[in-house]
C-alpha cells in the first residue's frame, strides 16, 4: 500500500525548550514533555495481510477500535538540583573538616604505636624474667635515656611494671597484675 503523504500525518505540537534559571539553592520540580511514539494512521486501521509469512508464532493481532492516530504525550516531573557555587566560607568549612579528620586519624595511629611499644616493653620484661634497668630498655629497643624513662613511668602509673630501688639504681619487673 501507499504511504500516507505529508499532509494525512498529524504534527507533533513543538517542544521549546525549558527557560535556563539561575543557580538555586534548592531543587526545583521540572516538567518534562515526552512526545508518545509516532503510529502510522494506516497501521491502525488496517488488519494485517493474511499471507504474509510468519517467523515466530505470535497470537493474533486484534483490532482496535481507537480513533486517534497518536496516544497522548506522557507527562513525566523530573526533578533537578541546581548546584550554588561555593562561597569562601563554604571552602574554609570544607578545608577544616578534612584536617580535622586527618589530624585525628593521625592522632589515632600515633596513639596505636605507642601502646604498641608499652606492649612491647612489657613482653621484653616478660621474656627476660628478671629485674631490667633502664639502661636494658635502651639497648634493646634503641631509644634515649628519657624515651626509656618516660615509657618505663607510664607502666609504673598503668599498674602494670613495678619500680624497685631509688631513682638513680631502680630495677623494674613485672607487677602481680600481668
Amino acid at each position: 500500500m501507499d504511504a500516507p503523504s505529508e499532509e494525512t500525518m498529524p504534527e507533533s505540537a513543538p517542544v521549546s525548550p525549558a527557560p535556563v534559571a539561575e543557580p538555586a539553592p534548592v531543587a526545583e520540580p521540572v516538567t518534562v514533555i515526552e512526545p508518545a511514539p509516532e503510529v502510522e494512521p494506516s497501521s491502525i486501521f488496517e488488519p494485517p495481510a493474511p499471507d504474509a509469512p510468519s517467523l515466530e508464532s505470535e497470537p493474533p493481532i486484534q483490532e482496535t477500535h481507537d480513533t486517534s492516530p497518536v496516544a497522548e504525550p506522557v507527562v513525566k516531573e523530573v526533578i533537578k538540583e541546581v548546584e550554588k557555587p561555593l562561597t569562601d566560607a563554604d571552602k574554609d568549612r570544607i578545608f577544616q573538616d578534612k584536617l580535622d579528620a586527618n589530624l585525628t586519624l593521625a592522632h589515632t595511629r600515633k596513639r596505636a604505636q605507642y601502646e604498641a611499644r608499652l606492649q612491647e616493653i612489657v613482653d621484653f620484661i616478660k621474656q627476660k624474667g628478671t629485674l631490667v634497668t633502664n639502661q636494658d630498655i635502651r639497648d634493646a629497643f634503641h631509644v634515649t635515656d628519657t624515651t626509656a624513662t618516660n615509657r618505663l613511668k607510664e607502666l609504673i602509673n598503668r599498674g602494670l611494671v613495678a619500680r624497685l630501688g631509688d631513682q638513680r639504681h631502680a630495677k623494674y619487673k613485672l607487677s602481680g597484675g600481668v
